[in-house]
């Protein structure tokens, strides 16, 4: 047996915001200096935020190595966030992130 209502339209629905993965965006240096793009491929996960593609690695290699500077922000929209830039070299290539536990 089936049964028909009349359907009510209700007032409008607050919806979150949703973040995309992964972001691309600006990481800055500790004077707020852009340095360069750097993808984040997801969220902050054990205290680290892993960094993807890099656009321009000479800028962090220079800023790490060169000016002695690990003290980044990223700039997000929403909030940004500030970490202390870190990397390693593996058998592919150069691996870079934020650890946000210092």
């Amino acid at each position: 047996m089936a049964t028909s209502t009349t359907i009510r339209r209700s007032e409008p629905q607050r919806v979150a915001p949703t973040i995309t993965w992964p972001r691309t965006v600006a990481l800055l240096d500790s004077d707020g200096a852009f340095l360069t793009d750097v993808d984040v491929p997801g969220p902050a996960w054990g205290g680290q935020l892993l960094l993807g593609d890099v656009n321009e690695p000479s800028a962090l290699l220079d800023y790490h190595f060169g000016y002695g500077g690990r003290q980044v922000m990223l700039g997000l929209d929403d909030a940004p966030i500030a970490g202390w830039l870190e990397t390693c070299w593996g058998g592919s290539g150069r691996s870079w992130w934020l650890d946000l536990t210092e």
